[in-house]
């Protein structure tokens, strides 16, 4: 669902946003350059991910919008691929400097671009799911857990579950119930998938690295949509 978000939900994607940046400005090189959970994307390139999608201008849009004729994933995907190539050759305290900028990190600042400001403003529950996946995209191999406030975790697996289109979790979740064993959260009715709601979000958004953390009789289900989504 797209809508006007509220003050509350405005607030959490802005925490997210600054508690990636405290654990960026703490990596090594060699951990910017470690795989993440996205499939040939490093954790520099989970960042230039990040920033280019907040950082799109109308132009950026207009130049893949041919694409669009092969169908919306394609021009996701094409979208995704010029934000990555075009800062990977960026170090990696210059790629953090723009993502802070573009997000408006520093004191009393807001983000600068229009998509950025979208996010915050229009669909921060959006932003936020897509935030707190990424970060847990970096955070896993790195073996760097955290404790993620629930309230966060809450709205991100909401937005998840509902998303037809942008993070396709309505699709591999239907007719199936998700049950958090550390939080309160119960959503849907069908065969049983439970786990921590941090393992439930990154499953249910297609990553296979928390299935093993998962049990119940919707599990294989759940698996067998994310295999042949791959």
């Amino acid at each position: 669902m797209f809508g006007f978000g509220g003050a509350a939900e405005s607030e959490m994607l802005r925490a997210e946003r600054r508690d990636l940046r405290s654990l960026l400005e703490a990596l090594t090189d060699a951990q910017w350059e470690t795989p993440s959970l996205c499939n040939g994307w490093t954790v520099h390139d989970i960042v230039a991910h990040i920033t280019g999608v907040s950082a799109t201008n109308p132009g950026d849009v207009l130049r893949s919008t041919p694409h669009l004729v092969r169908g919306y994933s394609r021009l996701v995907d094409h979208g995704n691929e010029s934000f990555v190539a075009r800062r990977r050759p960026l170090p990696h305290r210059e790629l953090l400097a723009e993502y802070v900028e573009v997000m408006g990190l520093d004191q009393d600042a807001k983000p600068t671009r229009i998509f950025g400001r979208a996010y915050t403003r229009l669909v921060p529950s959006q932003g936020l799911a897509d935030a707190v996946i990424h970060h847990q995209d970096i955070r896993r191999p790195l073996e760097l857990p955290r404790t993620i406030p629930a309230e966060r975790l809450v709205v991100a697996l909401d937005r998840v579950l509902a998303s037809r289109f942008v993070f396709h979790g309505y699709k591999r979740a239907r007719g199936l119930q998700f049950q958090a064993t550390d939080i309160d959260l119960r959503r849907g009715a069908g065969p049983s998938v439970r786990g921590a709601a941090e393992a439930l979000l990154m499953a249910v958004s297609g990553r296979t690295a928390s299935l093993a953390e998962l049990s119940g009789d919707g599990v294989d289900t759940l698996r067998d949509r994310i295999g042949s989504a791959a």
